[in-house]
């Protein structure tokens, strides 16, 4: 018996087909827990360093295991933001994407010591914190050809999808938190 493929069919299926896949969050992860994916992008500030801007060392942060993930480069959207400053003659200092599994009321911390391939020149961490709003807290280091280490200690409210930008005189990074999964609906 041949069944002969009508519109109905075919419809239905590209609807399903269209549908977002729910991310798995591990078992282990609190209830609740969302995935996000988080992409960094740190770079030199044109012009000669601050010559003040000595930062306070930044404490050892614990890593809760299983709730940061790397990301290859081929889920990275800032390639072409890379590009551009690039050929604006920005050093580009880092450039990074994670997932994180954050539970509500909660906060993943991710160190870039775990993400950054090699000797970097930036240090610290960034961390997505869920309640009533999402926040993006960072604390990152610039350890500085010249010697000194300046800091972005930030707490930012943010929004999905959004870029965020945080400056420095000496070092800048871009930020975007994305969902991963179907929950498009927290803030």
């Amino acid at each position: 018996m041949t069944h002969a493929l009508t519109r109905r069919t075919v419809l239905l299926a590209l609807a399903a087909a269209a549908l977002p896949v729910r991310a798995e969050v591990r078992s282990d992860a609190p209830a609740g827990s969302r995935r996000f994916a988080i992409e960094w992008l740190a770079f030199r500030q044109l012009g000669s360093l601050p010559r003040t801007g000595q930062a306070k060392t930044l404490p050892e942060v614990a890593a809760i295991p299983g709730r940061v993930e790397a990301l290859s480069d081929k889920h990275y959207e800032f390639t072409n933001l890379k590009h551009v400053l690039t050929t604006h003659n920005y050093s580009v200092l880092c450039h990074v994407a994670w997932q994180a599994i954050t539970p509500p009321n909660g906060r993943t911390t991710a160190r870039l010591a775990d993400l950054v391939a090699g000797d970097s020149a930036l240090a610290g961490s960034i961390g997505v914190q869920r309640g009533q709003h999402l926040f993006l807290n960072v604390d990152t280091d610039f350890h500085a050809p010249n010697g000194v280490v300046y800091a972005i200690r930030d707490h930012r409210r943010i929004k999905f999808g959004e870029y965020h930008y945080f400056d420095h005189p000496a070092f800048g990074a871009i930020a975007q938190v994305r969902v991963v999964g179907d929950d498009q609906t927290a803030e």
